[in-house]
């Protein structure tokens, strides 16, 4: 209850007859607050600076403690960075979060400034988050025009990069197709961020690489050398990226000889789903 009811009249120090007004007046403040959803809302707003502490303070009159079923809805002030995230009411000590299944919740479930719904479980002294926990978000960049390059350096182009939020298990899906420019080119998918070694991405058509699988590499990283160009090609690529850490994913290419053009066309896009 974020809503406290104060009640203007106390009868058991009064000398004398009491007026009925004071009675109704009581009636009317309880009365007043059971109608009132705002009594039933248990809102706080988060107070940790933390990434990975939620922190209430529930001020007098009301009172608090840790019993099976206490629900709380949070304003939560920082997007957990962890697996490991804790809820401290009035200083009465870390309570773990887990989800329904007992799992830990992902990196990044949280997000700053959302709202989320804690039950407390008194079996296991755990709170539940029972807003949903499992989203699946997509990430896309598509390329609205065509870009010509002549350096066999491999960098990210710039139309083809997404910024990902946080650790997580990622689809990759990508698109590109190559306009005809007299030489061979240089690419593959890179991630800035950390990244399990089982991540690995493969499946390239069109003559390009094969359907070996190979690992992500840093931004500036070549996996993948075409023949020699004589029409348009497309590329595409899927694998399963591992992030343990925010970053940035991009597709990468350059020119595998100096001065001689390359053109990936508008069009071309690349996509990540966050699967967990």
């Amino acid at each position: 209850m974020s809503k406290p009811i104060t009640i203007p009249n106390a009868f058991a120090t009064q000398p004398g007859p009491i007026p009925l007004i004071q009675l109704d007046n009581d009636f009317t403040t309880c009365s007043g607050a059971i109608n009132d959803l705002a009594t039933y809302a248990n809102y706080f707003v988060d107070s940790s600076s933390a990434a990975n502490q939620i922190t209430v303070t529930v001020n007098p009159p009301l009172t608090v403690s840790y019993t099976a079923g206490l629900t709380l809805q949070i304003k939560i002030a920082n997007t957990n960075t962890s697996t490991a995230v804790n809820i401290n009411v009035n200083a009465l000590g870390n309570i773990s979060v887990v989800n329904p299944d007992g799992s830990l919740p992902l990196s990044g479930q949280f997000t700053a400034g959302g709202i989320y719904s804690f039950q407390y479980e008194a079996v296991t002294g755990k709170f539940q988050a029972l807003t949903p926990s499992r989203s699946q978000s997509v990430y896309s960049a598509f390329k609205t025009a065509d870009l010509t390059r002549s350096s066999s350096t491999a960098s990210f182009d710039p139309d083809l990069q997404i910024s990902v939020p946080s650790a997580g298990y990622y689809f990759v899906d990508a698109y590109v197709q190559t306009g005809v420019g007299g030489a061979s080119v240089v690419f593959g998918l890179n991630f800035t961020g950390t990244f399990s070694a089982e991540s690995s991405y493969g499946g390239a058509t069109g003559g390009f690489g094969g359907a070996t699988q190979v690992p992500f590499g840093a931004s500036g990283s070549a996996t993948y050398v075409s023949a020699l160009q004589t029409a348009s090609t497309q590329v595409q690529l899927r694998g399963i990226l591992i992030a343990t850490g925010a970053g940035t994913f991009g597709y990468s290419w350059g020119s595998s000889v100096n001065l001689t053009n390359v053109v990936v066309l508008a069009g071309s896009n690349i996509r990540l789903t966050r699967l967990g």
